[in-house]
């Protein structure tokens, strides 16, 4: 928040807490121990660790952006949207490409510049995920400086088939455009385990 950078708010006290609320581990990813509390009973445990973050929850679109910088360059390499069948920032169930928020690129670049800045951060790929709310407002809720494992999913049906090797290439300063050509829409199936006999 001291970058000006829009982030859900966190809670530091129980009283502060409007449900409902988001809980995350200090150390995690992909979603692992996120959870939706809906309940002060649920949230009161959380306060007894420091092992979580108890956060704002606010309900919108999961927006997802991948790319590097290289000396102090930011190319955002992929946008797409993450599908959920409950809630934001839980396990996704569906991957879309292009994403109906690409416009948001440059401001989304703008704030990334001012964290990189800040926190010294160079020669690295990240991944990030937004949620835009009902407003069009946008937050930022996780960000990691390693390869999207989603992203790497899309990559090769959007028609980018060596985006690792060029994306490592532009660690060693060589330049490179991506080239996607295709759209991509890919769900996880929630199938019953042990009925599939056969799939043709």
């Amino acid at each position: 928040k001291a970058l000006s950078i829009p982030v859900p708010g966190i809670y530091s006290e129980i009283a502060q807490v409007t449900l409902p609320c988001i809980v995350k581990p200090y150390r995690g990813q992909a979603s692992n121990g996120v959870k939706i509390l809906t309940n002060f009973n649920e949230v009161a445990a959380f306060f007894l660790t420091d092992e979580y973050i108890v956060q704002q929850y606010i309900p919108g679109n999961i927006v997802s952006f991948v790319g590097t910088i290289v000396d102090g360059c930011i190319d955002i390499d992929l946008c797409y949207d993450i599908e959920s069948d409950a809630f934001p920032y839980v396990p996704e169930t569906g991957l879309s490409f292009p994403s109906k928020y690409s416009f948001l690129q440059q401001p989304v670049t703008d704030h990334l510049q001012r964290f990189f800045d800040v926190a010294q951060l160079n020669n690295v790929p990240f991944m990030l995920d937004i949620v835009v709310d009902a407003n069009g407002q946008f937050y930022f809720i996780d960000f990691a400086a390693r390869l999207s494992m989603g992203g790497l999913l899309l990559m090769p049906y959007g028609g980018e088939k060596n985006y690792v090797n060029k994306m490592l290439s532009r660690m060693h300063q060589e330049q490179f455009v991506v080239q996607l050509t295709g759209a991509v829409l890919f769900r996880q199936l929630g199938l019953p385990c042990g009925d599939i006999k056969e799939i043709s």
